[in-house]
């Protein structure tokens, strides 16, 4: 590494080692796992996500425990290695692990939880980790809000994620663009276009711009509704902000 003028640090060993993970070279990885903490350099929730989630892949899930001592990194990593396999059993098992161990859970890991229970439909038991979250500390961002509003409006109860969103405006929590384009995903998908219409307003007065995906989910429920007023008035809006439709519009345009 020093030869070829990279310096030892931490976010170089996780690039590599990422990299031949990706590539399946798994011995590769564990070597320079340990090249790293030789090197006394502290691995980072980022260290152990690939290296965690090749052991999955390799049906090795419990050998990340034998090899690395377990604590919030290597918890959340295995947790996330479960919800991306939509198996949320054991997922909440290590959850509870993690916590009889003293390990506290951190925002990361909450987040993981959360996007989990979403996208397996467990909307209400993400609720109540966003509640348990609030109640000891890591504080929630627009990764933690992001899925329960997606999740919300997959359950067809896209009005509880307007009011959602709405709590958490006024509590002045951070929205971001991601946030808004699932509740709008939500009312398009329904045919709502007028109220869909009605909560982007809202999104610029509140300070948070249109950006391509949130525009291309309005074209493309316009679309649906055959409305081509409001078709036109969002790619003249585009061109106003110097957007340029993508792929996915010339596509939804063309079908």
């Amino acid at each position: 590494m020093i030869e070829a003028g990279i310096a030892e640090t931490v976010y170089a060993y996780n690039s590599m080692i990422n990299g031949q993970c990706m590539f399946g070279h798994l011995s590769a990885a564990e070597s320079l796992f340990a090249r790293m903490i030789n090197k006394g350099l502290k691995p980072t929730v980022t260290t152990f996500t690939p290296l965690i989630s090749t052991y999955c892949k390799d049906l090795q899930l419990r050998k990340a425990f034998q090899l690395y001592a377990p604590n919030v990194y290597t918890f959340t990593a295995l947790i996330s290695g479960f919800c991306s396999a939509n198996n949320m059993a054991e997922a909440s098992k290590l959850f509870v692990e993690m916590v009889e161990k003293k390990i506290t859970p951190n925002e990361v890991t909450y987040n993981v939880m959360i996007e989990g229970y979403c996208r397996s439909g467990k909307i209400d038991k993400a609720f109540e980790l966003l509640d348990e979250m609030l109640q000891k500390g890591p504080v929630p961002d627009t990764y933690t809000y992001r899925p329960l509003i997606s999740g919300l409006c997959s359950a067809g109860r896209v009005s509880d994620a307007k009011n959602f969103v709405d709590v958490l405006h006024k509590q002045d929590r951070k929205l971001n663009e991601m946030c808004y384009s699932a509740l709008l995903h939500g009312y398009c998908r329904e045919g709502r276009l007028v109220e869909a219409l009605s909560a982007a307003s809202e999104m610029i007065q509140r300070g948070i711009n249109l950006d391509l995906v949130c525009h291309a989910v309005l074209i493309h429920g316009s679309l649906k509704q055959l409305d081509r007023k409001t078709l036109f008035g969002l790619l003249k809006q585009m061109q106003d902000h110097g957007l340029k439709p993508d792929n996915v519009i010339y596509t939804s345009m063309i079908m």
